[in-house]
């Protein structure tokens, strides 16, 4: 696995400065807004296209290891260029994960009544993956994945791995302290076709999703 990872950065780092002139960071931005654009049905890509060429790559990297790449890309890209982002290792977000739920009772939740995980400070969302991967078959239904990040290119991150392991969740770009949302990305789990993606803007509706989680543990 480590080899492929290092094989999809290598990709990236071939590919992204044929896009333009500023620095891999900026280009990765660039990827990520494009690909977001894309499958919100806003734009489309031509198939012979760079962007589209490293997302093909990325699928690939996701379906073969089971892991996400996008915030893997972006912690990488964001390192090197000393913006002082570092995302928990994924071994540290699996036995956090096992602890969260070691204990549910997956009877007592149901689609229209789910079992909601909060994560506050959710970064690329590596910690909400450790938890999916712990949830049993047949009950990703079950769960709603309620997640604030404030930095706007982190929280596409993790809309986009929300997105692509097909989970229920909102994706809040946002300040948890303040509880002030700038966008929610809205990720449906979909078992036979796969997730859909959208976004909230309506302030009311956003305001009301980001305080979910602050009634729920009331």
């Amino acid at each position: 696995m480590l080899d492929m990872k290092k094989e999809l950065v290598a990709a990236f780092e071939e590919e992204l400065p044929r896009m333009g002139s500023a620095n891999c960071v900026t280009l990765y931005i660039e990827f990520l807004n494009h690909l977001m654009a894309s499958l919100l049905h806003e734009e489309q890509w031509l198939p012979e296209s760079v962007w589209f060429r490293l997302y093909l790559k990325c699928l690939k990297y996701m379906r073969e290891t089971e892991m996400e790449c996008f915030a893997t890309l972006w912690e990488y890209f964001a390192a090197n260029e000393r913006l002082g982002q570092f995302f928990t290792p994924d071994e540290v977000c699996d036995t956090m994960a096992q602890i969260t739920i070691a204990e549910v009772d997956w009877d007592c939740y149901s689609m229209a009544k789910p079992l909601v995980i909060g994560e506050p400070t959710a970064g690329g969302g590596k910690t909400l993956l450790g938890v999916l991967r712990q949830v049993p078959d047949g009950c990703m239904h079950k769960v709603l994945f309620h997640a604030t990040e404030l930095d706007r290119n982190v929280a596409v991150c993790c809309a986009l791995n929300m997105l692509h392991f097909n989970a229920n969740a909102y994706i809040i770009q946002g300040d948890a302290i303040s509880q002030e949302p700038v966008i929610v990305y809205h990720t449906i789990h979909d078992a036979w076709y796969g997730g859909e993606i959208e976004t909230i803007e309506d302030k009311e509706k956003m305001s009301a999703i980001m305080s979910m989680a602050l009634r729920r543990s009331e």
